[in-house]
């Protein structure tokens, strides 16, 4: 429930789940998922437009019907300013201060290994996620400076010499602006 991309609100999925009317909806999936899976369901959202409180509510109800954690991208999903402005991380604060049956990951605002632990410290969350900061600097996580040539040049070996097959154009253009945004 935190993909905002106009192809996955389309298709009924991501953040299209976020509204309340189709909170039944989601019960159910995250239900039978939790029932018929070997592995837990983990749900990943943002905010819900509206009042503050229905967040900690879905979340609450994400967690009666099966779901052992949720991250939470404390942005307001958004087409077309998804990457626009800072996560409200107060609003993951609150969250794992009113939810505390189950694990609570904060997800926003990380583009530096500071961040990760400034952001730790501020939400209390159980732990963090990053997604395209990683794509940008894979290795945010040892504190080091992105090397974009060097992950460029490796990235394009490996579509060439491993897996050419998976790798189309358009997402190897879109990755390698990703490598590039770290300068």
């Amino acid at each position: 429930m935190g993909c905002p991309q106009q192809r996955a609100v389309d298709g009924g999925h991501g953040s299209s789940l976020l509204p309340v009317s189709q909170w039944p909806l989601v019960a159910e999936i995250v239900s039978h998922l939790s029932q018929n899976l070997k592995v837990p369901v983990w749900c990943k959202l943002r905010l819900v437009a509206g009042n503050k409180s229905l967040t900690h509510k879905l979340t609450a109800l994400l967690a009666d019907n099966g779901c052992k954690l949720v991250t939470l991208h404390a942005r307001y999903a958004s087409v077309t300013r998804r990457r626009q402005g800072l996560a409200d991380l107060n609003e993951v604060k609150i969250l794992k201060d009113v939810v505390t049956s189950i694990p609570i990951l904060s997800n926003g605002n990380v583009r530096t290994l500071q961040d990760v632990t400034k952001n730790l410290e501020f939400t209390g969350a159980d732990g963090i996620m990053v997604g395209e900061a990683l794509l940008a600097n894979p290795w945010l996580f040892e504190g080091k400076e992105a090397d974009s040539v060097g992950i460029i040049r490796e990235y394009l070996d490996i579509c060439a010499n491993v897996h050419a097959d998976a790798f189309s154009i358009p997402s190897v253009r879109q990755h390698i602006r990703n490598f590039l945004r770290a300068k």
